[in-house]
């Protein structure tokens, strides 16, 4: 038997900073959390690490209390910091050889 899906369909949702704008990103984080994404994904591409944390930490306790997956893009470092359940990296740029 092949094993059940990590969560349910759905929205799986990225919280990408280059997209929020002026907005603020936990009210949209919680927008996407009350609108019953199954999943969320923070991405703060050219963010440094120590200005992004406290919203990766506060998007920690969100998704937990939610009890939904939370992940972090390509920084595997402050994924693990904040105890995110993944962490999303694309390897294409890379040479793998």
């Amino acid at each position: 038997m092949a094993p059940g899906p990590i969560f349910e369909r759905g929205l799986y949702a990225i919280l990408d900073l280059g997209v929020v704008g002026d907005r603020d990103p936990q009210t949209v984080a919680g927008q996407l959390l009350a609108g019953g994404c199954v999943a969320l994904q923070l991405r703060a591409k050219g963010v440094p690490r120590e200005e992004i944390r406290p919203l990766a930490e506060a998007l920690r306790r969100d998704t937990q209390n939610a009890g939904i997956p939370y992940f972090i893009n390509d920084d595997i470092e402050l994924a693990a910091d904040v105890d995110a359940d993944g962490m999303r990296e694309i390897i294409y740029d890379q040479n793998v050889a």
